[in-house]
């Protein structure tokens, strides 16, 4: 039994399904709304060695996976997994000793039932910092390459996270992981082709007070050492400069201010911010009258 078998099932199926051993004829009989994922994700705890039945992960440790297949009993309806599911665990008697792997004799296919807060609470806790190996996040990276959510779980996904904000620790920790972080070459170029023509963004903008927020959130981000550098390297580069660099921001800005009309209070602030610089710039003298 491999991923293989995963691959011949094809698109999502609903219906029951039997994990065989050859030597002995013993069986594990399940129930799903998709067959193919339930299958992975039986390979998955099995080869981690974390199963839920601990009599099929004996099984598995002391035969090899070659010594099992994969078994499609019955296709059937969302709504009709649950009885077929019991209706091939009572005939093939999988829940007992001599019957198989199962080890509760009713189906325990959960649709339609929500964990209580406690259950979530505790499953929540149990994850906690827990970290996937490296053989995990290739098989997930190998597992989503090429797959594209459709139109309706993008909807649905937009659906589910419209309104949600973070709180202000869980932005502290975001901040914490990614403070640091240099981007590579490759994952520049990767993050650029994905993002080519992407229209997210296309005729939309911040809110006022966003857009002070994300000011706020930079200025406080940044010490005076860190401008400092910023202002010495700039410098370096333009008085190196050939031209070259003068151009290309040149017709950066051009290209990026081409047909904008700057509102009045807009200019204003502009105006007062090149004063405010002036100001600096010749160390607090004041700057004589434009008019």
């Amino acid at each position: 039994m491999n991923k293989s078998d995963a691959e011949n099932l094809g698109g999502a199926l609903c219906g029951v399904y039997q994990i065989r051993c050859l030597v002995n004829g013993k069986a594990y009989v399940g129930g799903t709304v998709d067959l193919r994922r339930r299958l992975l994700g039986h390979l998955r705890n099995l080869h981690a060695g974390r199963h839920h039945s601990l009599k099929l992960q004996r099984a598995w440790a002391r035969y090899g996976p070659e010594a099992f297949v994969f078994e499609v009993l019955e296709t059937s309806s969302r709504e009709g997994i649950q009885a077929a599911e019991q209706r091939w665990l009572d005939k093939t008697q999988a829940f007992t000793r001599h019957g198989g792997y199962n080890i509760c004799p009713e189906g325990r296919l959960r649709l339609g039932v929500s964990p209580s807060p406690e259950t979530r609470a505790k499953m929540s806790a149990s994850q906690v910092g827990r970290k996937l190996s490296s053989e995990q996040v290739a098989g997930m990276r190998e597992r989503m390459l090429g797959h594209s959510p459709s139109p309706e779980t993008r909807q649905k996904i937009a659906a589910s996270r419209g309104g949600r904000q973070h709180t202000d620790e869980s932005r502290r920790k975001i901040g914490e992981a990614h403070r640091g972080k240099v981007v590579s070459e490759q994952t520049r170029a990767r993050l650029s082709e994905a993002n080519r023509g992407s229209q997210t963004w296309l005729g939309r903008h911040h809110t006022p007070e966003t857009r002070e927020r994300l000011s706020r959130a930079t200025r406080e981000r940044l010490t005076q050492t860190d401008r400092d550098a910023a202002r010495e390297l700039l410098r370096h580069r333009w008085a190196e400069d050939d031209g070259t660099l003068r151009d290309k921001v040149a017709k950066a800005v051009s290209k990026a201010h081409k047909g904008k009309i700057v509102p009045p209070e807009v200019r204003e602030k502009m105006r007062a911010g090149m004063r405010a610089a002036w100001v600096r710039r010749r160390g607090g003298l004041v700057e004589p009258s434009a008019e």
